[in-house]
């Protein structure tokens, strides 16, 4: 192979890896959440509300996407991870949002709708 066959080769491999460096570092990017997000989530945990769901659900994927990285602070049951608990609580959709007093939102629900049954702002 002469020098500027291989030359070309590595010019496109370091290409390629360039581009994929560059889409894993702005999917991170915008997996961030914000401050405010972030401190949204903690006040959901903090107030013992709970987010009963699956990894099958569609509606609770999309529940978790909007959260960003601030779901880590989210309590989340997994029904399929932990039937027993789903069972106690009779959860019959998902996702549904168990408040301490009992109450429930059953359905995916946009952040307006959490922060005014909650008082948790955003």
């Amino acid at each position: 192979m002469s020098n500027k066959n291989y030359l070309t080769i590595v010019l496109i491999i370091a290409i390629l890896l360039g581009g994929v460096a560059f889409l894993v570092w702005k999917q991170v990017q915008t997996d961030q959440a914000s401050p405010a997000l972030n401190s949204f989530a903690k006040c959901l945990t903090s107030k013992n509300i709970a987010m009963y769901g699956t990894d099958s659900c569609s509606w609770c994927q999309k529940q978790k996407a909007d959260f960003k990285s601030a779901w880590q602070y989210v309590t989340y049951v997994n029904c399929f991870n932990d039937p027993n608990k789903c069972l106690a609580q009779k959860i019959e959709d998902t996702p549904t949002w168990i408040f301490p007093d009992g109450k429930r939102l059953v359905g995916y629900q946009k952040f307006d709708v959490l922060s005014r049954e909650t008082g948790c702002k955003l």
